[in-house]
């Protein structure tokens, strides 16, 4: 039989144990649900390990939640191209990467703040070359706008 001050223990251990939990954590756990809901378990799941990653290096930050929200706007936009690679930069930005062949990989930095910097190698849109390299830095709409311009989109359908 429990007493009052058991209870009292009881309840004020299980405030303690989800005291650790910070603002952004249900920020978080949305963006990874929302990854799942839409068949991205193992991106959700890969995003989960980054975040509570403990190899961290002197000096790294860790995961960026703005850096995931740009993650899923991407997603959102490029989900035909299937689940990226993903790691963490030192600045605690993601790293995505869509490898469809050898000639066909596009790597995306979501930078927080709506922005992101990209860098594409692709098949050449002309037959007289082998192929043509792309990059830049900008919003993340203005970065899908120039990479939808060079037919990422489509790339597994080709």
């Amino acid at each position: 039989m429990s007493t009052e001050r058991e209870n009292t223990v009881a309840e004020s251990t299980a405030i303690d144990y989800f005291a650790w939990r910070g603002e952004d954590d249900a920020a978080f756990d949305a963006l990874f649900s929302s990854l799942r809901r839409r068949g991205f378990g193992a991106c959700a799941e890969c995003l989960v390990s980054l975040r509570f990653a403990d190899d961290f290096e002197e000096g790294d930050e860790p995961l960026s939640l703005e850096s995931v929200r740009g993650f899923v706007k991407l997603m959102d936009i490029f989900q035909d191209l299937g689940e990226p690679m993903l790691g963490r930069f030192s600045a605690g930005t993601l790293s995505v990467e869509w490898r469809i062949a050898d000639d066909k990989l596009l790597l995306v930095e979501p930078l927080g703040g709506d922005a992101a910097s990209f860098a594409l190698i692709g098949p050449s849109l002309t037959a007289d070359a082998d192929g043509f390299r792309l990059n830049g830095r900008g919003k993340i709409a203005e970065v899908i706008h120039a990479l939808r311009k060079h037919g990422i989109d489509k790339w597994r359908d080709a």
